[in-house]
């Protein structure tokens, strides 16, 4: 494991250390006379420019710093700069100057680490396998390390997060993977299996890295999946293994999955030994076995009525009726229309509707279309992908749709129709807790919990949050 952590050179260090990160101008100007003034006039100059010109500058300081035999402040300035470069290829440039400062400062397993983040930003795929850890209690077999063996132990059971529509290790796994988004650069598959003497399967975990952020599960958090009643015992080896692929990867946190109904006193234990931040959010879905009458009782009250106005004077078609060429590039216009920008362009699009994966339906009056909503499948599980509208409606078409697409689920046999995660805590971007307001219009069934993001990665997180 990687245990090697930056420690301040001197006083002046700690203290630049902190201020930088605060970035607190009238802290920074007190400490400038202590400084040469070189040095000094770019700290001036970088808390008075736009964001846009900073990268450079904070680059420079931290080459300034290094001469000046400092070692926390340095990483801090270099970290502003990758904070502010949107695109994977321009933060490449600064992890290899980075790893070339770090390898000449004595800290190889840093620079080798920063190394690996600068090919994952070019989209390369890294040189190092991760360690695969084993105790008493099981041993780690991962994709990364052993892609056949986790391949041929994933083929031997039903895996219950096939039917999660946001951790499902199949389908949502390939789409994510095969994402190529300038900003992201490459992701990389870490998920493993625990396995008990015999070779036999006790824990599932799946899990990824993307950017340099966290260690993370696709969009959602990591859950640790017990698949035998021994799993439980090999929760601590799971945890340290998550410890291990956050430390490799370079990343800073590890984004925990924790239920309300699923207390597990190894994984508390585990985080209370980290600086770590956890967020409410709930799960929330629609039981196709309930009558629709009852699903419709559930909806919020103007989105019930809306529904009910919707059913008599909209037209509902759907990409199993034929015409998803159309529904997907008005789904990707209106999309575009709104300022955003859509996961899936509009050939990936339908093309995964033309495997079964995905459906498109859509409603319009006589005139135009007004709201489109993607689907996908997850075994017996619908997932709601998105929704799109056109801006100028007196009224939202939306519910309609939404009920008419939660009918077609129940009247093709599913069993659920998952909305998502809600993500409702004020820490959360006024966005996403928009989206979550629109979904939990929908329902009354949300299973509770929280997401966990442990400082358990790079060595240097616990400096900064005084750790």
């Amino acid at each position: 494991m990687f245990q090697a952590r930056l420690v301040a050179s001197s006083p002046l260090d700690a203290r630049l250390h902190d201020l930088l990160w605060s970035q607190e101008p009238a802290g920074i100007t007190a400490v400038l006379p202590l400084l040469p003034e070189g040095t000094g006039r770019l700290l001036a100059t970088v808390i008075s420019i736009g964001p846009a010109e900073r990268p450079a500058l904070w680059v420079t300081i931290a080459l300034h710093l290094d001469q000046l035999g400092l070692t926390l402040s340095p990483w801090v300035a270099f970290r502003l700069a990758l904070d502010l470069l949107p695109l994977a290829a321009d933060r490449a440039v600064v992890y290899r100057m980075r790893a070339e400062w770090l390898a000449r400062i004595g800290h190889d397993d840093q620079a080798e680490r920063d190394q690996g983040l600068a090919m994952r930003m070019v989209r390369q795929q890294p040189c190092r396998a991760v360690m695969e850890l084993a105790d008493a209690s099981g041993a780690v077999v991962c994709v990364q390390s052993s892609p056949e063996e986790f391949k041929h132990l994933i083929r031997g059971f039903r895996s219950p997060l096939l039917c999660d529509p946001l951790r499902d290790p199949s389908q949502t796994k390939l789409s994510f993977l095969a994402a190529d988004v300038p900003e992201y650069g490459l992701p990389v598959d870490l998920s493993f299996l625990i396995v008990d003497a015999e070779g036999r399967p006790l824990l599932q975990v799946e899990c990824d890295v993307l950017q340099d952020s966290h260690l993370g599960c696709r969009s959602s958090a990591i859950e640790i999946i017990g698949l035998s009643p021994a799993g439980e015992a090999a929760v601590p080896l799971a945890l340290r293994q998550l410890e291990h692929l956050a430390q490799w990867s370079g990343v800073d946190d590890i984004r925990l999955q924790l239920w309300d109904d699923q207390p597990r006193p190894a994984l508390a234990q585990w985080i209370a030994g980290f600086p770590h931040v956890s967020r409410r959010m709930r799960r929330a879905t629609i039981d196709l076995a309930e009558g629709m009458d009852g699903i419709l009782a559930n909806f919020r009250q103007t989105s019930r009525n809306l529904a009910r106005w919707g059913q008599r004077a909209l037209e509902f078609t759907s990409s199993w009726q034929g015409g998803e060429t159309e529904l997907a590039h008005v789904y990707r216009t209106m999309v575009a229309d709104s300022g955003r920008r859509s996961a899936e362009g509009e050939d990936d699009l339908l093309a995964h509707v033309g495997r079964g994966e995905f459906a498109l339906y859509g409603c319009r009056d006589a005139q135009r279309w007004l709201a489109v909503v993607m689907v996908s499948f997850h075994a017996d599980v619908v997932n709601y992908g998105g929704s799109a509208r056109a801006a100028d409606q007196v009224k939202s078409a939306l519910p309609a749709l939404m009920y008419h697409v939660v009918a077609d689920a129940k009247q093709r046999g599913f069993r659920q129709f998952c909305l998502g995660d809600l993500h409702e805590d004020p820490s959360f971007s006024s966005k996403l807790r928009s989206i979550a307001a629109f979904k939990a219009g929908f329902t009354q069934a949300f299973r509770c919990g929280q997401w966990c993001d442990v400082a358990a990665g790079w060595p240097h997180r616990s400096v900064r949050l005084g750790g």
